[in-house]
């Protein structure tokens, strides 16, 4: 009983200081802007985390998990802090190199992000982005076989 009465004690005297914050915070005004588009585009280096399961392929190779990746995005700039736009690029996730006497073959998985994206502006140079969407996966296989010569008769 006393733990309870104590605890909302602590709450009411959290919430009433918070509230008096609140007060004390300058109110600082974001700059107006007309409503515009802007074309964002990004670069990097991306790593592929998760375990790529080889121990079925009968060649052994060379697993790649970094690669280059990018990105554009197109957001809708309205005259309030909450932006919309749509966000795509392209990453390989992993490349495995296999070489053997008859040849060579590559298998890759790259994908295309589709996404919503919307951001917020929190202080002049600060934002805050979230999305959701969905990726299309390509599995891509590259065999290149080795020329054999043969003598005529």
């Amino acid at each position: 009983m006393y733990n309870n009465k104590f605890f909302v004690l602590l709450l009411l005297l959290f919430c009433f200081n918070i509230s008096v914050a609140q007060k004390k915070v300058k109110k600082e005004r974001l700059p107006r802007r007309k409503p515009s588009f802007v074309l964002q585009a990004g670069g990097g280096a991306s790593y592929y985390t998760a375990h790529v399961n080889t121990s079925s392929v009968a060649y052994t190779g060379t697993l790649n998990k970094w690669s280059p990746a990018g990105t554009l995005r197109l957001m809708w700039y309205p005259r309030y802090r909450l932006r919309l736009g749509l966000e795509t690029g392209f990453t390989n996730f992993y490349r495995y190199k296999v070489t053997d006497t008859s040849g060579q073959g590559q298998v890759s998985l790259q994908a295309i992000p589709l996404l919503v994206v919307w951001s917020m502006q929190v202080l002049p140079r600060l934002n805050i982005y979230a999305g959701f969407g969905s990726y299309i996966l390509k599995p891509i296989s590259i065999i290149k076989a080795l020329s054999i010569q043969e003598t005529g008769f």
